[in-house]
């Protein structure tokens, strides 16, 4: 599930293994006051166990619910077994040049409560993020792995932080370039999860990428231009009407850029979209403000309303995004949920 958390991400995992209910999370963001993630938790009537939480890079964007979550699991007496993130092998020469205080505070913040956790036992594991080592079983037949950053890529942002810590060079480093790149693979296909992933890694996953099947691509940072690459998107296998599902909101960035939509929706991916913003609402009206996509292709016409959902039927360009893989016989379908949050 693709939490609505405006100009952020916050993506929730659910399954069963041996009867128990099983979450995963991959960033958690607030928003507008709100942490939604924390919402969907606290809706969840049964007992479950946190199996991951990963933070994917050091934005704030992508990491600002987290304490709220870790507070909860602890007044819950839940148990969250892995926590990794790419903040550990590079937090702390950051935190040198970090040019604003309360970015500064916050990364501290994050930090120091992750670890209080970990040494009260609430946490059992944490570590950094490494391709082929981060995986994490999801039930039979599934597993998340980690495709990037690799240990060069650590290397790489450690040497640009010292020089600009030296005043070598002027530009800061940006921790977009570690930012992490996960798949979840079964045996027909995987899905992918690209979080603010630079175009030199989504580029350098390409022959990856080219012998598996895509039931669903996470569209990297939002669907800002910087973060696209025409190759990737022109190569990529997948299934028919396979989502490209983007995590946007208003802000200062206007993302997505509507090239990125019109590229990827030229590629026959289907755009889904946590808001009407931007790119997304240029794509649909156009410029004259007129329908330049179908008003039933719009609407979500072939999903239904979970009885937990609003009234509301929100088409595939608002609102939180939930999908699901089914298995019937040996073969795997997806399913796609669009409701109001």
């Amino acid at each position: 599930m693709f939490k609505n958390v405006g100009q952020g991400d916050t993506i929730l995992f659910r399954w069963r293994s041996l009867d128990k209910l099983k979450i995963g999370i991959i960033d958690c963001n607030r928003y507008q006051g709100r942490n939604p993630l924390l919402e969907e938790l606290r809706s969840i009537k049964e007992k479950f166990e946190i199996e991951f939480i990963l933070i994917t890079h050091g934005h704030i964007d992508h990491y600002s619910g987290i304490i709220d979550v870790l507070n909860f699991a602890s007044s819950e007496n839940i148990q969250i077994l892995n926590v990794a993130s790419t903040l550990n092998p590079v937090i702390f020469p950051y935190l040198q040049i970090t040019l604003a205080r309360s970015e500064k505070l916050q990364l501290v913040n994050l930090t120091e409560t992750i670890n209080a956790f970990h040494e009260k036992g609430l946490i059992k594991n944490i570590y950094p993020i490494y391709d082929s080592i981060s995986q994490f079983e999801m039930g039979p037949g599934f597993i998340l792995n980690c495709m990037f950053p690799k240990h060069q890529d650590y290397t790489k942002i450690g040497k640009i932080v010292l020089k600009y810590a030296n005043k070598e060079i002027s530009t800061k480093p940006d921790l977009n370039n570690i930012a992490s790149i996960f798949r979840l693979d079964f045996s027909e296909g995987i899905i992918l999860f690209t979080s603010d992933a630079p175009v030199h890694a989504l580029n350098s996953l390409m022959k990856e990428l080219n012998d598996v099947t895509c039931f669903l691509v996470q569209v990297p940072h939002h669907g800002s231009e910087k973060n696209h690459s025409n190759a990737v998107w022109s190569s990529i296998k997948k299934i028919e009407n396979c989502p490209a599902v983007i995590s946007c909101g208003p802000s200062i960035h206007s993302l997505p850029d509507l090239s990125v939509v019109n590229f990827i929706s030229k590629r026959s991916f289907e755009i889904h979209s946590t808001n009407y913003v931007n790119g997304i609402k240029e794509y649909v009206e156009g410029s004259s403000g007129q329908y330049q996509v179908s008003p039933i292709a719009v609407l979500d016409t072939i999903s239904y309303l979970e009885s937990t959902s609003s009234n509301t039927l929100y088409d595939r360009f608002n609102g939180d995004k939930k999908y699901g893989i089914n298995q019937i016989g040996e073969v795997y379908n997806l399913t796609v949920d669009h409701y109001a949050p």
